[in-house]
């Protein structure tokens, strides 16, 4: 217990994680509490449920709906399940278009839609979307290299800067070296803005297990195409929000932006 006191951040005898653990839990005596935020938060009609891309207009657009790897119809999510590894090391080969469209169709796409409402193909807590798909591009065929945002309601990549050196991962992330001869990546964020102004800070809880799972997806599907896949905690969180600018991209849609995830994508290196 003392080696786990000394390499966290500590608080009035508490861990850090300790404390927010203790203070986001609901209990029988609280949960009338926190439904009462959640109503609220509901009542004022500032809840927006879905992002929009509306900032992003005069952004060259790549829609990928109709593109797809036709031969998943026939691979066994069993087989999936059973097979899937994280790939540390990848041989450098790119992959192609219709492997990385259906990567992406179905793990973090818009479904389907009703009465007004839409739905994903990864669970979301209250029906608030919040999280983000930024895209890095190396070597995926027929796609120019560069940093795209995924328009997950719409199934279309949006180009955010072009081209993209593998050194420059050094920026972003202490997992360097699982990003090497990688294909593509795809870096998870979320805004807490409206997610934690319904569920309070336990909504940060939420976009962490969605973030999980829009993950889970993406390697069993990347695993269904033959592409391998690794996920790594190593992102650098403060620079990589810091290299987004440095590419001029700065807008209000990475206002209260948090990086929650990162997975780097290619070809195994048998």
């Amino acid at each position: 217990m003392n080696s786990l006191k000394n390499s966290c951040i500590n608080y009035d005898e508490k861990t850090l994680h300790e404390i927010f653990h203790e203070n986001t839990a609901l209990s029988k005596e609280n949960i009338g509490v926190f439904s009462h935020y959640i109503g609220t938060a509901m009542e004022s009609g500032n809840v927006k449920m879905i992002k929009d891309y509306k900032n992003f207009s005069n952004y060259e657009r790549i829609d990928i709906s109709n593109y797809c790897n036709r031969g998943i119809d026939e691979v066994k999510l069993v087989d999936v399940l059973l097979n899937r590894r994280s790939c540390r090391s990848f041989n450098g080969d790119s992959i192609p278009f219709n492997d990385f469209a259906t990567i992406l169709k179905y793990s973090c796409c818009a479904s389907y839609k009703k009465d007004g409402f839409y739905f994903f193909t990864y669970p979301i807590s209250g029906g608030i979307d919040s999280l983000y798909f930024i895209i890095i591009v190396n070597n995926v065929e027929g796609l120019d290299s560069g940093i795209y945002i995924f328009n997950s309601i719409d199934c279309e990549l949006i180009l955010l800067s072009q081209g993209f050196e593998y050194t420059e991962y050094e920026k972003i992330t202490a997992s360097f070296s699982l990003s090497e001869n990688s294909c593509f990546s795809i870096h998870i964020m979320a805004n807490t803005e409206i997610k934690c102004f319904k569920y309070q800070d336990r909504g940060y809880r939420f976009l962490n297990l969605e973030a999980g799972h829009v993950a889970q997806s993406l390697c069993l599907v990347a695993e269904g195409v033959e592409v391998g896949s690794v996920a790594s905690g190593g992102f650098l969180d403060l620079d990589f929000l810091d290299f987004l600018k440095s590419r001029n991209i700065k807008d209000s849609f990475f206002d209260n932006g948090i990086l929650l995830y990162e997975i780097f994508f290619g070809k195994y290196d048998f």
